[in-house]
């Protein structure tokens, strides 16, 4: 259990793998628009179609400041590592958005 959560991608993996696995799961035609950009210093991948937008990250550590400024509405999901959060920012941002972790 342990080596799950310190590790639960497998080494090498491909993001846009990930990004195209996390699309699927969540509903997502495959004809859905997927682009990676940087917003500040913080890489992301969004995926959107017509009604809803996730917003993907492999950052190994993220502030409540970088997720803010991302915009996200209430509709939008956020997705990114467990271990990218500490506890009091998962608390802090789940209040204000849909978080999924990985």
């Amino acid at each position: 259990m342990k080596l799950f959560v310190e590790k639960p991608l497998v080494d090498n993996y491909d993001e846009k793998s990930v990004v195209y696995e996390i699309l699927t799961k969540e509903g997502f035609d495959l004809n859905a628009t997927v682009e990676q950009t940087k917003i500040g210093k913080l890489e992301v991948w969004k995926i959107s179609d017509s009604e809803r937008k996730v917003v993907v990250t492999f950052a190994k550590k993220l502030t409540k400041d970088q997720v803010d400024s991302l915009s996200l509405s209430e509709n939008d999901t956020f997705v990114c590592l467990d271990s990218a959060l500490d506890d009091t920012t998962k608390v802090n941002l789940v209040r204000n958005y849909n978080i999924k972790v990985i």
